[in-house]
């Protein structure tokens, strides 16, 4: 876990954060979409719940503002240099989205 963290807080990762929100004040989220299933995990600083990782059976179980934000990325190239949306993430490669938690989310479930 540590090293996880080290990265987490180098000046380098911190950059790409800020691409796409402000990472001391939003919430970010690594989602890999899966044939079916869809597995979240949290990869900011700021803390509003408990942030354990999320898997959802299928697309259509996870929560309306994650599939909002995955149908924006997925109409963007799998680049993660050409693929920022700010405010919404970026795509990473084919399965692998960065996604920007609303302030109006109602946890993560919601």
């Amino acid at each position: 876990m540590r090293i996880i963290r080290d990265v987490q807080r180098s000046p380098g990762w911190v950059n790409m954060l800020r691409m796409i929100c402000d990472p001391d004040q939003d919430v970010v989220w690594r989602v890999t979409v899966g044939d079916p299933e869809v597995r979240m995990s949290y990869i900011g600083y700021v803390k509003r719940y408990d942030y354990s990782a999320r898997e959802y059976s299928t697309l259509d179980n996870a929560p309306e503002w994650v599939k909002h934000r995955l149908a924006v990325l997925n109409m963007m190239p799998a680049n993660p240099n050409e693929s920022v949306v700010r405010g919404v993430g970026r795509r990473v490669d084919h399965n692998t989205f960065w996604i920007v938690e609303p302030e109006d989310a109602d946890g993560i479930d919601a």
